[in-house]
């Protein structure tokens, strides 16, 4: 039988709310993909090697999104100045070399999973995900 922090552990590794919405919309889609993919730049989030297509799911405070969920906290400004931008500046290094790779790349914030604007995500997730010269199918942004 698992410890209660064996438990914890396994359940924190199977993905941030944010993510276990964006996986269910490529599923539900019929995108296959891979997750946290250890020998790419940055372990992005998800990655479809058959399309070369990448989609990280950005904490909007953590990666600095110009939304409501990122307000900067008021003690220790300074630290948290230095912590975020280390942290913008590391993605821009990861995205510039997944590019010079070939693959492209999409973010999505984690304010844009919520469930009031979840058609939006379906279908800017179906676009992101299509093959070059794919036209749109009605019947999958419904799913």
């Amino acid at each position: 039988m698992k410890s209660v922090i064996e438990e914890s552990i396994a359940t924190f590794n199977k993905g941030t709310r944010p993510e276990k919405v964006v996986r269910r919309v490529l599923s539900n889609l019929g995108y296959s993909y891979r997750l946290n993919v250890a020998n790419l730049p940055g372990k992005p989030d998800i990655v479809n090697e058959k399309v070369k297509k990448i989609i990280f799911i950005h904490g909007c405070f953590w990666h600095s999104h110009a939304c409501r969920h990122s307000k900067l906290p008021t003690n220790n400004r300074d630290y948290w100045e230095n912590q975020l931008q280390r942290i913008q500046n590391r993605d821009f290094y990861v995205h510039s070399e997944l590019s010079l790779l070939g693959y492209k790349v999409l973010i999505i914030w984690e304010c844009e999973t919520d469930h009031r604007r979840i058609t939006d995500l379906i279908e800017r997730v179906y676009i992101f995900m299509k093959k070059e010269g794919e036209g749109i199918h009605e019947d999958k942004l419904t799913a």
